[in-house]
């Protein structure tokens, strides 16, 4: 099999474009766009674009499923942002056993309209 590489994430809620904007208050390095037809909503981060789409009879929306976990350089000043825009404590402090051994945190804070996301330190 090729090499592959993550482009984007589908991020189902109930408000696109609500949920986009406290995602660009959230990660204010993000880039906004528009894709598709009908148009979607996009942040993009690094080579990664969050696509907020309409929740639908198949994907509801809040914390279920797939998590992301996002590399930050500050834990803590990572952890103080995300709780100064409203997210909030979901599960954590975590450390997955890929850093285990360096023993960095990583956290999970949901959002002020219910989806997780979480964060790792360097």
């Amino acid at each position: 099999m090729p090499a592959v590489e993550v482009i984007a994430i589908l991020v189902h809620v109930t408000e696109p474009e609500a949920a986009v904007a406290w995602y660009a208050r959230a990660f204010p390095r993000g880039r906004l766009g528009r894709v598709g037809d009908p148009i979607i909503p996009i942040l993009e981060l690094g080579s990664v674009k969050l696509e907020f789409v309409q929740v639908d009879e198949k994907v509801s929306s809040g914390a279920a499923g797939t998590v992301v976990y996002w590399q930050v350089e500050d834990f803590d000043s990572a952890l103080g942002h995300l709780e100064s825009v409203g997210a909030q404590l979901y599960r954590g402090l975590l450390i997955p056993i890929a850093q285990s051994r360096r023993r960095d945190g990583t956290d999970q804070r949901i959002r002020p309209s219910g989806k997780r996301h979480a964060s790792a330190g360097n």
